[in-house]
């Protein structure tokens, strides 16, 4: 009798986090430290409302959202003297 392993499910919030992620660890990314992540037909509104609200609470992070995606960026503002 063989035993079928349960696979994860990913949910459609998942996907787009991960999506998200694939975009801010890119290597173009990390050199500019910033990124544009455009919006899916496919992308639920309010996965892509939490999504938005996760990043603008997290500390260093620049979110600006228009219909079509978002530019995120985590620069480090230059140290003054």
């Amino acid at each position: 009798m063989s035993r079928k392993s349960k696979q994860p499910t990913t949910t459609p919030f998942d996907r787009l986090r991960n999506r998200f992620q694939a975009h801010v660890a890119s290597p173009i990314s990390q050199k500019n430290q910033s990124c544009r992540v455009d919006r899916l037909d496919s992308d639920n509104d309010d996965d892509w409302g939490r999504m938005l609200d996760d990043l603008r609470e997290t500390e260093g992070v620049t979110v600006q959202a228009d219909a079509a995606g978002v530019d995120i960026d985590w620069r480090k503002a230059p140290i003054e003297e």
